[in-house]
Protein backbone atom coordinates (compact mmCIF):
# COMPACT_ATOMS: atom_id res chain seq x y z
CA UNK A 1 0.00 0.00 0.00
CA UNK A 2 1.13 3.59 -0.47
CA UNK A 3 1.55 6.12 2.73
CA UNK A 4 2.30 9.56 3.22
CA UNK A 5 4.81 10.41 6.01
CA UNK A 6 5.56 13.84 7.14
CA UNK A 7 8.04 15.35 9.87
CA UNK A 8 11.06 17.65 9.92
CA UNK A 9 14.29 16.87 9.11
CA UNK A 10 17.68 17.39 11.06
CA UNK A 11 18.28 21.44 10.94
CA UNK A 12 22.02 22.03 8.80
CA UNK A 13 24.04 25.48 8.96
CA UNK A 14 26.96 26.03 6.82
CA UNK A 15 30.09 28.32 6.79
CA UNK A 16 30.69 29.34 3.07
CA UNK A 17 34.07 30.15 1.04
CA UNK A 18 33.85 31.82 -1.87
CA UNK A 19 36.42 31.16 -4.62
CA UNK A 20 36.95 32.96 -8.03
CA UNK A 21 38.23 31.15 -10.82
CA UNK A 22 39.43 28.24 -8.40
CA UNK A 23 39.77 25.32 -11.31
CA UNK A 24 40.36 28.25 -13.79
CA UNK A 25 37.47 27.42 -15.60
CA UNK A 26 35.83 30.88 -14.61
CA UNK A 27 32.93 31.03 -12.86
CA UNK A 28 32.16 30.80 -8.77
CA UNK A 29 33.21 27.78 -6.49
CA UNK A 30 32.22 27.43 -2.73
CA UNK A 31 33.83 25.55 -0.73
CA UNK A 32 31.46 25.00 2.29
CA UNK A 33 31.85 23.16 6.22
CA UNK A 34 28.70 22.54 8.26
CA UNK A 35 26.97 20.78 10.61
CA UNK A 36 23.01 19.40 10.99
CA UNK A 37 21.45 19.37 14.30
CA UNK A 38 19.60 16.93 15.62
CA UNK A 39 15.62 18.17 15.64
CA UNK A 40 14.00 15.25 13.39
CA UNK A 41 12.21 12.46 14.54
CA UNK A 42 14.30 9.03 15.45
CA UNK A 43 12.52 5.79 15.59
CA UNK A 44 13.57 2.57 17.37
CA UNK A 45 15.33 -0.61 15.93
CA UNK A 46 12.10 -1.48 13.59
CA UNK A 47 13.03 -5.11 13.62
CA UNK A 48 13.33 -5.35 17.21
CA UNK A 49 9.46 -3.88 17.58
CA UNK A 50 8.48 -6.03 14.87
CA UNK A 51 9.55 -8.98 16.46
CA UNK A 52 8.02 -7.87 19.52
CA UNK A 53 4.75 -7.25 17.45
CA UNK A 54 4.66 -3.57 18.72
CA UNK A 55 4.14 -0.55 15.93
CA UNK A 56 6.93 1.06 14.53
CA UNK A 57 8.19 2.91 11.50
CA UNK A 58 11.33 2.29 9.23
CA UNK A 59 12.26 5.91 8.58
CA UNK A 60 13.89 8.35 10.34
CA UNK A 61 13.13 12.17 9.82
CA UNK A 62 16.92 12.88 11.78
CA UNK A 63 20.30 11.52 12.71
CA UNK A 64 19.46 12.10 16.47
CA UNK A 65 23.31 13.59 16.49
CA UNK A 66 25.49 16.15 15.33
CA UNK A 67 26.83 15.58 11.78
CA UNK A 68 29.42 17.26 9.87
CA UNK A 69 28.97 18.29 6.10
CA UNK A 70 31.55 19.06 3.62
CA UNK A 71 30.02 20.73 0.31
CA UNK A 72 31.86 22.30 -2.77
CA UNK A 73 29.98 23.89 -5.26
CA UNK A 74 31.22 25.12 -9.40
CA UNK A 75 28.65 27.08 -11.51
CA UNK A 76 30.37 28.50 -15.14
CA UNK A 77 27.95 31.27 -16.67
CA UNK A 78 28.34 30.59 -20.50
CA UNK A 79 25.41 32.41 -21.67
CA UNK A 80 23.71 36.09 -20.43
CA UNK A 81 20.84 33.87 -18.42
CA UNK A 82 22.64 29.96 -18.59
CA UNK A 83 25.11 28.39 -16.16
CA UNK A 84 26.53 25.19 -15.37
CA UNK A 85 25.54 24.15 -12.30
CA UNK A 86 27.18 21.69 -9.98
CA UNK A 87 28.59 20.05 -6.15
CA UNK A 88 29.39 17.10 -4.30
CA UNK A 89 28.17 17.22 -0.72
CA UNK A 90 29.77 14.40 1.94
CA UNK A 91 27.24 14.02 4.95
CA UNK A 92 29.57 11.81 7.69
CA UNK A 93 28.11 10.97 11.10
CA UNK A 94 30.35 9.40 13.26
CA UNK A 95 28.73 8.11 16.64
CA UNK A 96 25.57 6.38 17.63
CA UNK A 97 22.26 8.34 18.46
CA UNK A 98 20.33 7.74 22.30
CA UNK A 99 18.41 5.12 20.38
CA UNK A 100 21.79 3.34 19.57
CA UNK A 101 21.52 3.76 16.32
CA UNK A 102 24.66 5.42 13.80
CA UNK A 103 23.40 7.12 10.67
CA UNK A 104 24.75 6.10 7.18
CA UNK A 105 27.93 8.10 5.50
CA UNK A 106 26.21 9.95 2.48
CA UNK A 107 27.50 11.80 -0.39
CA UNK A 108 25.09 13.39 -3.26
CA UNK A 109 26.36 14.62 -6.55
CA UNK A 110 24.05 17.12 -8.61
CA UNK A 111 24.64 18.72 -11.96
CA UNK A 112 22.73 20.64 -14.25
CA UNK A 113 21.80 23.87 -16.21
CA UNK A 114 20.54 27.14 -14.12
CA UNK A 115 18.51 29.85 -16.17
CA UNK A 116 18.47 33.22 -14.43
CA UNK A 117 14.59 34.60 -15.31
CA UNK A 118 15.17 37.56 -13.29
CA UNK A 119 17.67 39.14 -10.09
CA UNK A 120 15.16 37.18 -7.65
CA UNK A 121 14.04 33.72 -9.53
CA UNK A 122 15.71 31.03 -11.25
CA UNK A 123 15.19 27.60 -12.85
CA UNK A 124 17.32 25.02 -12.38
CA UNK A 125 16.87 21.32 -14.29
CA UNK A 126 19.81 18.73 -12.39
CA UNK A 127 20.87 15.15 -12.88
CA UNK A 128 21.28 14.20 -8.75
CA UNK A 129 22.82 11.08 -8.09
CA UNK A 130 22.69 9.81 -4.06
CA UNK A 131 25.59 7.24 -2.35
CA UNK A 132 24.62 5.78 0.79
CA UNK A 133 26.86 3.39 2.97
CA UNK A 134 25.36 1.13 5.80
CA UNK A 135 23.69 2.63 9.40
CA UNK A 136 24.22 0.54 12.41
CA UNK A 137 21.54 0.22 14.91
CA UNK A 138 23.05 -1.50 17.78
CA UNK A 139 26.40 -2.46 16.29
CA UNK A 140 23.98 -4.59 13.38
CA UNK A 141 23.88 -3.57 9.82
CA UNK A 142 20.35 -1.75 9.42
CA UNK A 143 18.85 -3.79 6.05
CA UNK A 144 17.33 -0.46 5.18
CA UNK A 145 20.17 1.66 3.93
CA UNK A 146 23.29 1.14 1.55
CA UNK A 147 21.64 2.05 -1.86
CA UNK A 148 22.89 3.99 -4.91
CA UNK A 149 19.93 6.59 -6.31
CA UNK A 150 19.62 8.70 -9.59
CA UNK A 151 17.09 11.58 -9.82
CA UNK A 152 15.65 14.07 -12.20
CA UNK A 153 15.17 17.16 -10.29
CA UNK A 154 13.59 20.74 -11.71
CA UNK A 155 13.07 23.58 -9.44
CA UNK A 156 12.96 26.69 -8.62
CA UNK A 157 15.42 29.42 -6.41
CA UNK A 158 13.43 32.95 -5.19
CA UNK A 159 16.10 34.96 -3.82
CA UNK A 160 15.35 38.39 -1.39
CA UNK A 161 17.37 41.25 -0.36
CA UNK A 162 19.10 39.93 2.33
CA UNK A 163 20.38 36.73 0.35
CA UNK A 164 17.68 34.61 1.48
CA UNK A 165 16.81 32.16 -1.10
CA UNK A 166 13.55 30.19 -1.07
CA UNK A 167 13.97 26.45 -2.85
CA UNK A 168 11.48 24.19 -4.51
CA UNK A 169 12.69 21.13 -6.14
CA UNK A 170 10.25 18.32 -7.65
CA UNK A 171 12.67 15.20 -7.89
CA UNK A 172 11.93 12.21 -10.77
CA UNK A 173 13.79 9.34 -9.55
CA UNK A 174 15.53 7.10 -12.67
CA UNK A 175 16.78 4.06 -10.57
CA UNK A 176 17.94 2.64 -7.05
CA UNK A 177 20.07 -0.22 -6.63
CA UNK A 178 20.96 -1.84 -3.41
CA UNK A 179 24.64 -2.11 -1.92
CA UNK A 180 24.21 -5.50 -0.86
CA UNK A 181 21.58 -8.38 -2.15
CA UNK A 182 19.86 -9.16 1.62
CA UNK A 183 19.03 -5.12 2.40
CA UNK A 184 15.34 -3.43 1.88
CA UNK A 185 14.39 -0.40 1.36
CA UNK A 186 11.14 2.05 0.03
CA UNK A 187 11.33 2.84 -3.62
CA UNK A 188 11.35 6.54 -3.54
CA UNK A 189 8.16 8.00 -5.59
CA UNK A 190 7.92 11.27 -7.46
CA UNK A 191 8.81 14.23 -4.30
CA UNK A 192 8.51 17.78 -3.81
CA UNK A 193 11.33 19.16 -1.44
CA UNK A 194 11.26 22.87 -0.82
CA UNK A 195 14.30 24.74 1.65
CA UNK A 196 15.19 27.95 3.19
CA UNK A 197 18.58 29.08 3.75
CA UNK A 198 19.58 32.29 5.14
CA UNK A 199 22.91 34.11 5.64
CA UNK A 200 23.85 34.97 9.61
Amino acid sequence: GTEIYTGLSDFEFSVDYYLENFLRLGGKSVFSLGLSLPIGKIEEDPYRLGDAGKKHLHIQFGTGTFVPIIKFQQSIEFLTKLALHGYVMGRLPFYENRKAYRAPTEFNYNCGIRYRVSNLLALTTHYAGLYQYYGYGDGERDRNTGLVVHSLLFGSSVSFWNSSVVQFNLIKPLGQKMLSDDSDTFKDGLTFLSTFSFPL
